[in-house]
């Protein structure tokens, strides 16, 4: 055996080490969580009520030590074993104050969302921003219509013989004609 050779052959030996390695780094990286699902979580609880020790139920389960500890202190603190609902940003509108805003608009009160945000504000109801408030319109089953203002013609103008814009007329986006107003209906 020649010294190239060798050299190749260490060169292949080298270059699938790399790849064993680099294809054990990809492992670890991309690991799995697995919940315990409730059947197991049962078979903890039942475990523990007939006194086993937290090792042999980890050992007999194939969880992990923590796991089942975890699952027996849910059991003692909240007597479920399902998934709770998680935590989040509570919700600055109750169903009740929805209804409420609700009322204000198809009452006539108000017209706009930002005018129910506003009057929501003084009257000391809720603060909220007009998105909020045309959402929970929406979540009430109100929709929004955007009426357009368009220019009305004097009698000058009449007298002129002019009429609409061409634009007006083929009825372009509200953007082009100025104000719009958001009329909820039921």
């Amino acid at each position: 055996m020649d010294f190239n050779s060798y050299k190749q052959i260490h060169l292949y030996l080298s270059s699938i080490e790399e790849y064993s390695k680099a294809e054990t780094m990809t492992q670890a990286s991309t690991q799995q969580y697995h919940r315990v699902g409730e059947d197991k979580r049962i078979q903890i609880i039942t475990l523990r009520g007939k006194g086993c020790t937290l090792k042999d139920i980890a050992r007999q389960t194939k969880v992990k030590l923590q796991t089942a500890h975890k699952v027996i202190n849910k059991w003692k603190l909240l007597h479920t074993v399902k998934d709770l609902p998680k935590t989040g940003r509570p919700t600055k509108l109750d169903d009740r104050t929805r209804r409420r805003l609700a009322r204000m608009t198809q009452s006539g009160e108000v017209s706009t969302a930002s005018e129910l945000a506003q009057s929501a504000a003084s009257n000391g109801i809720v603060y909220i921003s007009a998105s909020t408030a045309c959402r929970a319109l929406h979540k009430e089953g109100l929709k929004a219509i955007h009426m357009v203002n368009r220019p009305l013609l004097t009698v000058h103008t009449r007298e002129k013989g002019l009429s609409l814009p061409e634009h007006i007329v083929r009825g372009s986006s509200h953007y082009d004609l100025g104000m719009h107003l958001d009329i909820w209906i039921p």
